[in-house]
């Protein structure tokens, strides 16, 4: 989906954590399917070792959507990794 923005002027809020990059790329399919804009933001160590399985314990993926899509995506993550 585009923007209307450019991303410096997006809101971006954070709609969930996961333990690590593969939960965050599902999390992120599931929004790709339903037309939301979202990055991922792993934490120091996943991201320094470049780690995509599940991750380290104590890892973790941030997943961010623009904040009017916050409802939308949160409807649509609820449940997924809790």
């Amino acid at each position: 989906m585009a923007l209307n923005e450019p991303l410096e002027n997006i809101n971006w809020v954070k709609v969930k954590e996961v333990p690590g990059k593969v939960f965050g790329e599902m999390m992120g399919e599931v929004l790709d399917s339903a037309e939301i804009p979202y990055f991922l933001k792993s934490d120091w160590s996943a991201s320094a070792y470049n780690i995509a399985a599940a991750g380290l314990s104590g890892s973790y993926v941030q997943v961010y959507v623009p904040e009017n899509f916050c409802d939308k995506a949160n409807n649509l993550l609820t449940g997924l990794m809790d």
